[in-house]
């Protein structure tokens, strides 16, 4: 049988506060710090070819990593030049100009929250 509550029309009418575990983030997974961000890069008929590898201190069910590289614009400003998303650890960015360019690479869920980013230089 259903048990009659007294408070709960006042409830109901003036609302209800929960104090739970205000973190942040959806179902608590925090998407993993991206971790060992290395770019070895080759040489190919003139033009560059960058393979980027990382990992994970955590292997999380569908994660999903974000990249993004910039160059060095000749005023001293960064230029995009490219971004991509990866289920994978590794990425090879192809036909790049020789310059300087940063990478940086953040692990996603699949609620869109970000985790800590790695970047690399070269």
């Amino acid at each position: 049988a259903v048990q009659h509550v007294p408070e709960k029309e006042a409830i109901v009418d003036n609302g209800a506060y929960f104090d739970g575990d205000q973190s942040g983030t959806v179902n608590g997974v925090t998407p993993p710090a991206v971790q060992h961000l290395t770019a070895e890069v080759t040489a190919d008929s003139g033009e560059y070819q960058v393979l980027a590898r990382w990992d994970t201190p955590k292997v999380v069910k569908g994660v999903s990593f974000m990249l993004r590289l910039t160059v060095a614009a000749d005023d001293g400003s960064e230029r995009l030049v490219s971004t991509a998303r990866t289920t994978e650890t590794t990425y090879r960015f192809r036909q790049l100009a020789l310059g300087n360019y940063s990478l940086t690479v953040r692990a996603v869920n699949a609620w869109g929250q970000q985790g800590d980013p790695a970047s690399v230089s070269f």
